[in-house]
Parts: structure tokens; C-alpha cells; sequence
């Protein structure tokens, strides 16, 4: 499971090149940041319903 991320980790997601883009290309960056956030978002649900299954979630 991942931790909280900032901007940054986000924005370092994207290449040099795709930084320096004109705003008419924004378009696929901004698609990609938010399949990557949604992506993310899904991880989180996930673990939050493993904690609140109370089922075991590992052995030790």
C-alpha cells in the first residue's frame, strides 16, 4: 500500500517534455494525472475495506 503523496511526487509523473507542452496539449496530461489520482483513490478504498472487514490481514 502506498502513503500520502504530495504535488510533486504527482508532477514528477510527467516528463520534461511534457511539462514544456503548449496548453492546447493539456489535455492527455491532465487525462493522465487523473487516471493516476483515480488509480490511487481505488488502492486507498481498497485498503480502508481490508481494515474494515475485520478479517485477518496477516500473520506475524
Amino acid at each position: 500500500m502506498g502513503t500520502l503523496v504530495t504535488g510533486t511526487e504527482i508532477l514528477g509523473t510527467l516528463t520534461v517534455g511534457e511539462v514544456a507542452r503548449e496548453p492546447t496539449d493539456w489535455q492527455e496530461v491532465h487525462d493522465r494525472l487523473t487516471a493516476e489520482a483515480e488509480r490511487r483513490i481505488r488502492e486507498l478504498h481498497a485498503a480502508l475495506d481490508d481494515i474494515g472487514s475485520g478479517r485477518r490481514l496477516c500473520d506475524l
